[in-house]
């Protein structure tokens, strides 16, 4: 028996291991149900899809499948994750019949059409994620209710219209609902019963931006029945009421509460700072009013708030905000302080000081000077200060703010120079001055590199004797084009308004827009001397504004190196000389302005610059010509010697072809006519025509005859 044990125990092992092996291929060998397959199947013959996003969907095994993720005990479809990864990050509109088949890549890779009922055969589903395709208006399908199973639901810029189903009140297991950004060209999502949300129990997500609500007043009750809610996203609904009073708060978890962009129109009630455990609060572009909000104090775990675009009576007091030590960002755009900046420093003093990020008093009206104190918020990367009644210099603490990154003081009446400090901001990416009545000394733009967007327009400025410095070529974040790793204002929901003048005229323009966009704008400054060629090295500029300036000079040639240039202005200067075909070269360029100076030549040609055929780019140079003026250039016009030439040269060229017709005629007429005229030689004629043909004829008999005994003879030979 001893000795039989190692034996045994080695078959033993064997058996083991046989056993894990077939346990180990069975699980492998489990694929999906049948009528699962047939179901999704069913699904890509419905849907359209120009990208061949589902061209992995062959096959008998749909958990191979792209997108599909099926149970490793059942096989059953559990997760199917069809978000267009190709749309926007920016932009979280779906797409629409309208802009399908434009520019946007995103659009072009999105699934359209509808959704088939056959998808109820996958009654195991517990994530479905549709986002970012085109549904063409088509309505939530109501058997959407009908997953009991399902955890996750995204809808969110799918092209879907229409009423939103009151049969998604079912899905009491779900945890997050997004349904956001829903539209098909005027068909929008909307609500108009809101009381199938409050049967979502188990939801901790929610996100209806943008979803209309109908005459919907209840909608706080709803909310107040999802104890475990912590996102409420319901920003452009529609909402027109903020119940004042609300006896008890059941959703204590909720952190996030964005209701932006609505219309509602009353004062802050009490309850929501109730909420302490929220860390985003948005309320910005309503119609709040008021005065006061002591008991925003209570709200001690807020990172962000906005309380942007509303108008609080007789200002706001700010004062309650120095309470909240973890606040990062802070957004009060146009909401009226109505106070000396410098006397606002209690309030940003202690904690904020330390832990603030962003800082928006734009609008606020605020008065008086810049006060050092700014200079000490160590995190701070952004301080818009513009729309206000500040005046004097930009003091030199603000080169302290060692990690800003955008800094807008436009619309003000600062004056004087700029401390040298701000040149040691070498991280700053934004900077804009415009309409004050600044001086700047190239001293302080030569340590900017990472600068990419600076707009010192309509100011009296001190450019090394009022000329544009050839350091501004240096800018190396000007140099290369955007990518993702430019964003920065993509990091949360707010966007901050900016007005600018290109193209012409004054353009509204958000952070979102100006993340990829890279601008120099010193339009309106009094500059003279000519266009440096350093700018040619801004190889990933996008809009250069040097307009109503006194500009002298040529255009430089090596203008070609900004290659992605879009707007160039140039307009009401002093420029001279022709217009360097270099600029043909400009293939992004969509916006040229070159008028009222005195420029001279032809207007070059290229295939960007044939698409610019508006005559008022070049109006104001009366010694332009060429398309597309109507003023022909003067080596098009021929002078009255070449005129004489050309009339002579006409003249023989049409007693040349005279006389060839002439002789034609008398050489055809000589030999037809007399043939025709004497039968004698018609008939001689003629007889030399049938001897040639019996000529040709015997000898082609011949020759077939030679041939053919030539081939007989080889045969034989063979």
């Amino acid at each position: 028996m001893g000795g039989r044990s190692p034996l045994l125990v080695i078959v033993f092992s064997l058996a083991v291991l046989c056993i894990e092996l077939g346990i180990s291929n069975g699980f492998s060998m489990i694929r999906c149900q049948e009528t699962e397959r047939r179901a999704l199947m069913e699904f890509k013959q419905r849907v359209r899809d120009p990208s061949h996003i589902l061209s992995s969907w062959v096959g008998e095994d749909c958990c191979s499948w792209e997108g599909i993720r099926c149970s490793n005990d059942t096989g059953h479809v559990i997760e199917l994750h069809l978000r267009n990864r190709h749309r926007s990050d920016v932009s979280y509109m779906g797409c629409s019949e309208t802009n399908f088949d434009d520019d946007d890549v995103g659009c072009r890779w999105a699934l359209h059409g509808g959704i088939t009922p056959s998808l109820l055969s996958l009654q195991h589903l517990n994530h479905l994620d549709l986002s970012g395709n085109n549904f063409e208006g088509n309505r939530i399908p109501e058997f959407l209710g009908s997953f009991g199973r399902l955890t996750y639901l995204n809808l969110s810029g799918a092209g879907f219209g229409g009423k939103v189903p009151d049969q998604l009140g079912n899905l009491s297991t779900l945890h997050q609902l997004d349904l956001s950004y829903n539209f098909y060209l005027d068909d929008d999502l909307y609500i108009e019963n809101i009381g199938w949300i409050s049967r979502l129990t188990s939801l901790q997500h929610l996100n209806m931006n943008q979803v209309r609500f109908r005459n919907v007043s209840n909608w706080l009750q709803a909310l107040n029945a999802l104890s475990r809610i912590q996102v409420v996203e319901m920003a452009s609904c529609g909402l027109e009421t903020f119940p004042p009073s609300l006896p008890h708060v059941n959703f204590t978890s909720l952190t996030t509460l964005n209701l932006e962009g609505n219309i509602i129109n009353s004062t802050v009630p009490d309850w929501l700072f109730n909420i302490t455990s929220l860390e985003v609060l948005s309320l910005g572009s309503n119609h709040l009013y008021g005065q006061t909000l002591d008991s925003i104090a209570k709200l001690t775990n807020l990172r962000q708030l906005d309380l942007s675009y509303n108008m609080f009576h007789d200002g706001f007091k700010p004062e309650p905000l120095s309470n909240l030590c973890k606040l990062q960002i802070l957004d009060l755009d146009k909401v009226p302080i109505n106070n000396v900046l410098a006397n606002l420093e209690q309030v940003f003093s202690g904690c904020l000081m330390l832990i603030l990020e962003e800082l928006n008093l734009s609008g606020t009206q605020l008065r008086g000077s810049i006060p050092d104190w700014l200079g000490n918020f160590k995190n701070l990367k952004f301080l818009d200060l513009s729309h206000n009644s500040l005046y004097g210099s930009v003091p030199r603490s603000l080169g302290n703010l060692s990690s800003l990154r955008s800094l807008f003081l436009y619309s003000n009446d600062l004056n004087g120079s700029i401390a040298e400090g701000i040149g040691g901001l070498k991280g700053l990416t934004y900077l804009v001055l415009s309409y004050n009545s600044f001086r700047l000394s190239e001293l302080h733009l030569v340590n900017l590199s990472s600068l990419k967007y600076l707009d010192i327009s309509y100011n009296y400025i001190d450019l090394n004797k009022g000329i544009i410095p050839p350091s501004l070529g240096n800018f190396s974040s000007l140099k290369r084009s955007s990518s993702s790793s430019d964003l920065y204002f993509n990091n949360h929901s707010d966007e901050d308004v900016m007005w600018l003048f290109i193209k012409g005229s004054e353009l509204e323009y958000t952070t979102r827009l100006l993340s990829i966009d890279k601008v120099i704008d010193l339009s309106n400054n009094g500059l003279s001397g000519s266009i440096p060629e350093e700018l040619g090295n801004l190889h990933g500029l996008r809009s250069l504004n040097l307009s109503r300036n006194y500009l002298t000079g040529k255009i430089p040639n090596n203008i070609n190196g900004m290659q992605r240039l879009e707007i160039l202005d140039l307009s009401r200067n002093n420029l001279s000389g022709a217009i360097p075909s270099t600029l043909a070269a400009l293939n992004f360029l969509n916006y040229l302005n070159l008028s009222y100076n005195n420029l001279s030549g032809r207007i070059p040609t290229g295939s960007q610059l044939q698409t610019l055929t508006d005559p008022s780019f070049y109006a104001g140079n009366s010694d332009l010509c060429g398309p597309p003026l109507i003023k022909n250039c003067t080596d098009d016009i021929p002078t009255k010697e070449e005129e004489n030439e050309n009339s002579m040269d006409r003249i023989e060229s049409i007693w040349l072809y005279m006389c060839r017709a002439l002789g034609f005629i008398v050489g055809f007429w000589t030999i037809c006519g007399s043939i025709l005229l004497k039968s004698r030689w018609r008939i001689a004629y003629f007889q030399a025509i049938d001897n040639m043909c019996d000529r040709l004829y015997v000898v082609l008999v011949l020759n077939v005859a030679m041939f053919k005994r030539k081939l007989m003879v080889g045969r034989q030979v063979d």
